[in-house]
């Protein structure tokens, strides 16, 4: 009787282990934003390279996307992930393509507790037309090394800090 107690003490533990792995979901935040009198800058720091927007005359369009788990007893886990570019201040729409991506400073950047890693975009395709002082329409159909990148939106102006 004290083995079949035990066994089935055992099953409930190992069943209740797997039913809380599989409620954990993974929470995703993805941000669109576009900043004025910006430039990018890459700095290195650590072995790394990154993006970096600072004071400047350009447009400077952020896409970011932030990935975690819900599970609390998961630590370091959260991925985040970014693709940069600027724009003339004057342009009201365009479209890079290819080479003409490198021309806009388009960098895609992903960093989590293990890794960084930049990469300068020069394949695919950017374009964009304002709808407003405070909107762009953005579509995005990059290649990457590792992967596409393929996400439209409106980005919208983010305060001055």
């Amino acid at each position: 009787m004290r083995k079949i107690v035990f066994l089935l003490s055992i099953l409930f533990l190992l069943n209740s282990c797997n039913n809380d792995a599989a409620t954990a979901e993974t929470i995703v935040v993805e941000s669109f934003d576009f900043f004025e009198n910006r430039t990018i800058i890459v700095e290195t720091g650590d072995d790394m390279q990154f993006p970096t927007i600072q004071n400047g005359e350009n447009l400077v369009f952020e896409y970011g996307v932030f990935t975690k788990s819900s599970d609390e007893l998961v630590v370091d886990d959260e991925t985040s992930t970014r693709l940069i570019f600027e724009i003339g201040p004057m342009l009201d729409s365009f479209e890079f393509t290819n080479q003409e991506l490198e021309n806009i400073n388009c960098y895609f950047f992903t960093s989590n507790s293990e890794f960084s890693i930049m990469e300068k975009v020069n394949r695919g395709a950017i374009s964009g037309t304002q709808i407003s002082n405070a909107s762009w329409n953005i579509l995005i159909n990059v290649v990457l090394d590792t992967r596409m990148v393929e996400v439209g939106g409106v980005f919208n102006l983010r305060g001055q800090n």
